[in-house]
């Protein structure tokens, strides 16, 4: 059986609500919250060298 997931990567109709979906979803919000307050010194955004919570996501 597929998963919702790969439904979803398809482009075909899937469960939003899918438990794998939801707890992804769930993390990228936490990780755009930590970044989007993240203090200035500590964005050290470089070519080749990006912040660790950008290589989260």
């Amino acid at each position: 059986m597929i998963s919702q997931k790969e439904q979803m990567l398809s482009g075909n109709y899937y469960y939003a609500n899918d438990e794998e979906l939801v707890r992804e979803r769930d993390c990228a919000k936490s990780l755009t919250f930590e970044f989007n307050y993240t203090r200035p010194n500590e964005k050290v955004v470089a070519v080749g060298n990006p912040c660790k919570v950008i290589r989260k996501i």
